[in-house]
């Protein structure tokens, strides 16, 4: 037999069948769904035409449950369905499926195109699209040169919000993209954190032909900070090569949890990745990460396992603690801000939660994020920073209260005399040092 058709819809499976009988293919329509495996051992066909929507099973279980039996390996399994996510695509794909065809199908040609797959024949009009595709491409482009200096260090904030409680309804000029920060060098790109910011990030990359060998670190898994990283437009480029590290969870390690956003999880729209993917799960010790930049994590003082970054090149010293709770009492020597203060000390950039203002805090204790006050006080008194941006501000403050938090701040840090720089910063603000 050559094609057996699996879908519980009579009228879709009759049309199949005859359709196919039309080229002289032997068809055979499969009753039960419960009979799949014992009819294959009987009938023994060249390919199976399945469509995912039966009625008491999900069509991609029956795909691996076929495909478990090593006596089936030869098989193409034809996927013939309405449901054609990319999720529904990658997963057939996944679990051994050949070809994946879109109900309603073209009548005029789609038994021409199952003989085709069965007899593993080129379609010519398919061939003759390649061929003329070929011709029109362009040569690729040489990568754009870095435009930083060298023996600098140009540091880009494409997110600096925290997720807010609600979608907003109104317009901001300093930004709601959540955290995504870019290291650069003449020869190294670093981006902090993958939340919505990384889109844009992505898109400039790959329209500017940018760098090749990138690095991502992430901090930890809460939404906010992973956001857009499924929607990062050089995963899906051929010619990238992607580095990614963070830490594990309790549950999953790094590369299970990263696993999930690009192959396992029905909450990201999933898609192929052609970049070469590198995973990397984050120790506590110092890595080199580039021709210029080296990196060490620490632990921060929020919930989950969540890191924060020291980045250091050409001497200088620029610390990332998107989420890190700074609380401003007096506790035991080594509570966690002597911990931090250590970590920090005398760094040219310090780039920290601030999420809310002093009077919210006082309301949100113990969850993980810091007051604008404090973080101050912290990276003029204890860290002695030379720039503070004050980072993964509460995404549910309007434009006006950003504004007030960091006249605050200046406002405290000349009255005081500290010799701390704390920067008005928005959406693609850049500093270089």
């Amino acid at each position: 037999m050559d094609v057996l058709i699996i879908d519980d819809d009579p009228i879709a499976s009759r049309l199949t069948e005859t359709l196919l009988s039309g080229t002289g293919l032997k068809t055979f329509v499969l009753k039960k769904i419960s009979d799949t495996l014992v009819t294959i051992k009987k009938k023994k066909p060249k390919a199976i035409i399945l469509d995912l929507m039966l009625s008491n099973l999900n069509g991609l279980e029956l795909i691996k449950l076929i495909k478990s039996d090593a006596s089936n390996k030869k098989i193409k399994i034809i996927v013939v369905t309405q449901k054609a996510y990319d999720f529904e695509k990658k997963k057939a794909f996944q679990y051994g499926a050949s070809n994946f065809i879109k109900k309603p199908y073209d009548v005029e040609t789609f038994a021409h195109q199952i003989k085709h797959i069965i007899e593993e024949e080129k379609i010519p009009e398919l061939e003759e699209q390649i061929k003329v595709a070929k011709q029109k491409s362009e040569p690729e482009k040489p990568n754009t040169i870095s435009s930083v200096e060298d023996g600098h260090v140009r540091i880009t904030l494409w997110g600096y919000r925290g997720m807010p409680s609600k979608i907003s309804d109104t317009t901001s000029y300093m930004g709601r993209q959540t955290p995504c920060v870019a290291i650069e060098t003449k020869n190294d790109l670093v981006i902090l954190d993958a939340g919505s910011g990384i889109i844009s990030l992505g898109e400039q990359i790959v329209n500017n032909n940018g760098p090749k060998n990138i690095w991502i670190l992430l901090t930890h898994f809460h939404m906010d900070h992973i956001w857009g990283l499924a929607h990062f437009a050089p995963i899906y480029q051929k010619g990238y090569t992607i580095k990614i590290s963070g830490p594990g969870q309790i549950d999953k390690n790094f590369k299970e949890l990263m696993s999930d956003i690009f192959y396992g999880s029905p909450y990201w729209e999933s898609k192929v990745p052609k970049a070469q993917l590198l995973m990397y799960e984050m120790g506590m010790s110092t890595y080199d990460i580039g021709e210029d930049i080296k990196v060490t994590p620490m632990q921060a003082n929020h919930p989950s396992n969540t890191l924060c970054y020291r980045l250091e090149a050409f001497n200088k010293k620029i610390v990332y603690a998107p989420d890190s709770e700074i609380s401003g009492e007096t506790k035991a020597i080594e509570n966690y801000e002597e911990k931090l203060k250590l970590f920090c000390q005398n760094a040219d950039v310090l780039i920290h939660d601030s999420a809310y203002t002093h009077n919210d805090y006082l309301l949100n204790t113990n969850t993980g994020h810091s007051s604008d006050e404090n973080v101050v006080e912290f990276a003029a008194l204890k860290a002695k920073v030379k720039h503070l941006l004050m980072f993964h501000i509460s995404g549910d403050y309007d434009d006006e209260i950003l504004e007030k938090m960091i006249n605050t701040a200046r406002q405290n840090i000349a009255e005081n005399n500290w010799a701390l720089i704390c920067h008005k910063i928005k959406e693609e603000f850049t500093l270089t040092i």
